[in-house]
């Protein structure tokens, strides 16, 4: 497997972890495999969201 087979196979890998923090925080990763796109032209979708302890979206 070649380096950015590696890379990919790695961040797909990393889809619904969630980071929780000492405070109650918590961040969320979404990372999806979609056809490449002119936006997208590696073809992946990826969100990565930062959450109060009550479930509140502070940043994404």
């Amino acid at each position: 497997m070649d380096n950015a087979n590696e890379t990919l196979s790695y961040l797909l890998d990393l889809d619904g972890e969630e980071i929780i923090y000492a405070n109650g925080h918590v961040a969320r990763l979404k990372v999806k495999e979609i056809g490449a796109t002119p936006e997208k032209p590696h073809g992946i979708s990826y969100s990565l969201t930062y959450h109060a302890r009550d479930g509140r979206r502070l940043m994404r």
